[in-house]
């Protein structure tokens, strides 16, 4: 993990509510194919207060965890608990 990408693990770490942080994180996870990794982001990301304080941008973060689980994991069990989280 590079200088930058460990910076914005220790600030989301420090802070779930970092967008910044976040999509940092989100996008090399994404990038690098990391599903467990980008798995653990995102439910950590729906623990911050502001997200829980915005349901609509928890709705859409709960529907892209469930397609990571059920596209990339092929955990289709829990995808579904999370799509019916987002609805």
């Amino acid at each position: 993990m590079d200088a930058n990408l460990r910076r914005a693990a220790d600030r989301f770490d420090a802070d779930p509510g970092d967008q910044r942080a976040f999509e940092a994180l989100e996008e090399h996870h994404f990038l690098h194919g990391e599903w467990p990794e980008l798995v653990r982001l995102y439910e950590r990301r729906l623990e911050a207060p502001d997200l829980r304080a915005d349901a609509e941008a928890a709705a859409r973060l709960c529907f892209r965890l469930g397609q990571v689980l059920e596209e990339r994991c092929l955990q289709g069990d829990r995808a579904v608990a999370w799509y019916r989280e987002s609805a």
